[in-house]
């Protein structure tokens, strides 16, 4: 295996950032902090995008230290410099990322699927190596070991749980609720918000079919 300490995860999140930094990061898909991580030498990297955080889990060359890495993913002229850990601690944060000990809803369901399929994204770009392999493995298996003995929250749980009791003291009879997407987030709030009487649910999503599908759901 590959040297440990060379493992690092750099990032902005919801919760270190803030929210416009992580739109300003997430443009495009933060392909231009993938691009210059590749001038910088680094060839395997697995990106974790998601509606809270924006993570880059790479394997620095000899010679790159994460602090420099910070400086070159600086955000524009705000000054924004991504957090950063290396060696065991990018390995303990990857964990608690793939935990959702990290999230904004600890305890919420779908960021070990997002991790997960974000390893095997990269897999199929041929981004990954021994590395990033053992990094992966090693967080899934202590994060499924995490959500089966520690009850972090109740099943089915999402950042959409902690918007329901805001939402729903201002919802009436024969009101009309647009749900935007038909992803595993939309489908959630969906199926919560069919169980309250007497809403009209409207499903908007770029792919009609899945949209449809979702809608006879």
């Amino acid at each position: 295996m590959a040297n440990v300490n060379r493992l690092a995860l750099l990032g902005v999140s919801h919760r270190r950032g803030g929210l416009s930094a992580l739109e300003a990061w997430q443009a495009e898909g933060g392909a231009w902090a993938l691009e210059r991580l590749r001038e910088a030498g680094v060839v395997e990297c697995v990106p974790i995008v998601t509606c809270n955080r924006w993570d880059a889990v790479a394997v620095l060359p000899p010679g790159l230290e994460p602090k420099q890495v910070r400086e070159w993913l600086r955000l524009g002229g705000s000054g924004l410099k991504p957090y950063a850990y290396a060696g065991e601690g990018a390995l303990e944060q990857l964990t608690r990322v793939a935990a959702s000990l990290d999230s904004l809803n600890p305890g919420e369901d779908q960021i070990m699927a997002q991790v997960r399929e974000a390893y095997r994204a990269a897999e199929a770009a041929g981004t990954t190596g021994r590395l990033t392999a053992f990094a992966f493995d090693t967080a899934l298996r202590i994060a499924k070991r995490v959500r089966r003995e520690l009850r972090l929250a109740p099943l089915d749980t999402s950042l959409f749980s902690l918007a329901r009791p805001a939402l729903e003291p201002l919802l009436r009879p024969g009101d009309t609720v647009a749900v935007l997407g038909a992803g595993t987030m939309a489908t959630l709030a969906a199926k919560t918000l069919r169980s309250l009487p007497d809403l009209r649910l409207l499903i908007a999503n770029r792919d009609a079919e899945r949209g449809a599908r979702l809608a006879r759901e």
